[in-house]
């Protein structure tokens, strides 16, 4: 079991950063790496990711000190990722505590859940420690976030936050959110700033991290001042404007870059 650096920043009150991969490229994880970035997650809900690829992913994020989080939609097998090492998994689309608990029993060992035993890659295959103790870490280490990103979630938050005490982070997902709101893709609404705002608060007042996802240097600082913990943006969508900006001053015309949440 590789020590979850995330987890302990989190712990220690510091703010830390990360990106969203999606393209099956222990590559883009190397690069974050190298950046410096807390954290990736590899995206398994949106990504072109096989568990054959995030399994190299994983790897590639752990030989440079960076913690690797799976996002694992619900109707998915989250704990295989865990097995290979992954160190946290972010549950999407979450709706309701049941949905919550449900999932967490798959996500922890005995005497939290029931998550089935494979001492693989995950326990360094049991050669430096025993079953059980291995077991008490992994509960310890591994880390657990839910994306608020539903009307229905919002609804829920504070009974989903209070029920499930092992969740780490809870996670705002702007876009979705404005959607499930009535504004598609509308996050700078007022109305939608005002909600992400409130749920900020929310988060942060039931004891819980507070996570959220933005490509925009402006709203980053904005969130940090906030008190937002954890902050992670989007290598394609980041990567993919500053390609078409570069292709554009080639030509001689300058446009502004497209901010994507």
């Amino acid at each position: 079991m590789i020590h979850n650096n995330l987890k302990e920043k989190l712990d220690l009150g510091k703010q830390v950063y990360g990106m969203f991969l999606t393209c099956p490229s222990p590559e883009d994880v190397e690069i974050c790496g190298v950046s410096g970035f807390d954290f990736c997650i590899i995206d398994m809900e949106h990504g072109a990711i096989t568990i054959e690829t995030c399994r190299l992913m994983i790897a590639a994020s752990q030989l440079h000190g960076m913690t690797p989080v799976v996002r694992v939609p619900l109707h998915m097998r989250q704990s295989i990722c865990l097995d290979w090492g992954a160190q946290g998994i972010m549950l999407p689309m979450v709706r309701s505590s049941e949905e919550v608990s449900a999932c967490m029993q798959k996500l922890k060992y005995y005497p939290h859940g029931h998550r089935g035993i494979w001492l693989g890659r995950a326990a360094n295959y049991c050669v430096e420690l025993e079953p059980d103790a291995y077991f008490t870490q992994e509960n310890r280490e591994t880390m657990v976030m839910l994306q608020i990103e539903t009307a229905q979630a919002m609804d829920n938050l504070e009974k989903i936050l209070e029920e499930n005490p092992m969740v780490d982070l809870a996670f705002i997902g702007p876009t979705d959110l404005s959607q499930s709101l009535g504004y598609p893709a509308a996050y700078h609404q007022p109305e939608v700033v005002k909600m992400v705002e409130k749920c900020i608060q929310r988060i942060k007042k039931s004891g819980k991290k507070a996570g959220i996802f933005t490509n925009s240097p402006e709203d980053a600082r904005r969130f940090r001042e906030l008190g937002v913990d954890l902050i992670a943006g989007d290598m394609i969508s980041y990567v993919s404007g500053k390609v078409r900006n570069f292709r554009l001053e080639l030509e001689g015309v300058k446009q502004p870059s497209m901010t994507i949440m």
